[in-house]
């Protein structure tokens, strides 16, 4: 099964909960190149490397995913600018949890968010709407493509 899935996640169904997120309340959430970025009431911020252990419930064209952010790194191979690699893992019926993404050829089972969609009906990629990503697989095309410096 692919696992680049596009997120139609709306600020209002995508909720992170982190450890350091106390009780504040999400205000925002937005991606920047290939992380994230999470803003809270109370005024913080938070990028992608604060988020490990996270879980982000997002809004999908299927109904609601629930992500966990394991691990977050930046890619030692990446081409140009820093990209953000997630390690990313989703619940099983039995409660365990399995990684998002398959493995690529360099063995990576990890993620990325990407402020860009599929334009149609072309296929070429154009910037999204605010709230709007997807979620790019290393293992992909697309995250071969961004780890190439196509970004």
């Amino acid at each position: 099964m692919r696992w680049t899935i596009a997120i139609l996640a709306s600020l209002a169904h995508a909720i992170f909960a982190a450890a350091q997120a106390n009780t504040a309340e999400l205000r925002s959430v937005a991606v920047d190149g290939t992380a994230f970025i999470a803003t809270f009431d109370d005024g913080r911020v938070m990028h992608s490397p604060d988020l490990a252990g996270a879980t982000l419930t997002i809004a999908t064209s299927n109904g609601q995913l629930r992500i966990r952010i394991d691990a977050i790194e930046r890619d030692p191979n990446a081409i140009t600018g820093p990209v953000w690699l997630h390690t990313m893992s989703v619940p099983e019926a039995d409660g365990t949890w399995r990684n998002l993404c398959n493995p690529g050829p360099d063995g990576r089972r990890q993620a990325f968010p990407l402020a860009f969609r599929p334009r149609q009906p072309d296929g070429a990629m154009e910037p999204a709407p605010p709230g709007i990503f997807e979620l790019i697989c290393t293992a992909g095309a697309r995250g071969k493509c961004v780890r190439f410096g196509y970004l």
